[in-house]
């Protein structure tokens, strides 16, 4: 039985993952490597629009897809190393004379900790998490499309602009798994479900905005994308 486990079987034999998982191979090992990602969804921006719409906002995707990166060191079984996605969203749209416009922006990213459970020369397949922060920014504005009499460029009465922000803590188990394609190329996906926990939005005089709903990202993340690494 110990010449069967010990045997140096192909790499896409499952008895060589086996052999991997069970430690048999302690030499030391060390990899370094990152690659950029495409993370969906994104559900944070549909949960704010039942709060806009009413005032004749524009329609932001309910769901969409933002870019993000990931980066790692890796000693023996152990990463330590980086994740984050983010993207702004922009929707326009005119009322009678009136232009309404909303930008939403966002970023999410901390430092993940993983263990791999099963590795071989071609794939490997690692637990872990992630623990940071994000931010939020909104931008509302409204204005006449046609020309403003003094009193309402004085009053402001018909150009209004509002800027706020939020920030909080987000936490996401993960499992990652990579495939290597040729050379120091490799195919990587993982997924993860995000916690959030955001503050208050606040305008940019750090004045609060009372009873205004939270971003909130909590849900099901996926990603995938190149690695590139030794």
């Amino acid at each position: 039985m110990r010449q069967l486990i010990s045997r140096n079987w192909p790499d896409n034999d499952i008895l060589n993952w086996r052999h991997r998982r069970h430690g048999y191979q302690k030499d030391f090992h060390f990899e370094i490597g990152g690659g950029p990602l495409v993370f969906w969804p994104d559900r944070s921006a549909g949960r704010l629009q039942p709060y806009l719409s009413p005032a004749g906002f524009p329609k932001l995707r309910e769901e969409s897809y933002s870019w993000g990166g990931q980066g790692y060191l890796q000693f023996n079984r152990f990463r330590i190393g980086y994740t984050g996605w983010g993207q702004t969203l922009q929707a326009r749209a005119s009322i009678s004379d009136t232009q309404m416009y909303f930008d939403y922006k966002y970023s999410l990213g901390g430092v993940t900790l993983e263990y791999v459970l099963l590795k071989g020369r071609r794939a490997d397949i690692s637990l872990g998490a992630l623990l940071g922060g994000a931010d939020a920014e909104i931008n509302l504005a409204r204005s006449a499309n046609s020309d403003l009499t003094w009193d309402q460029a004085v009053l402001l009465d018909s150009e209004r602009e509002l800027s706020l922000k939020s920030n909080g803590f987000v936490g996401m188990p993960m499992v990652r798994g990579k495939v290597k394609l040729f050379g120091i190329v490799w195919l990587q996906a993982q997924a993860g479900y995000v916690y959030s926990r955001m503050g208050e939005w606040k305008t940019y005089t750090e004045k609060e905005i009372f009873n205004a709903p939270k971003a909130d990202y909590s849900g099901w993340i996926f990603a995938v994308g190149p690695h590139f690494g030794i």
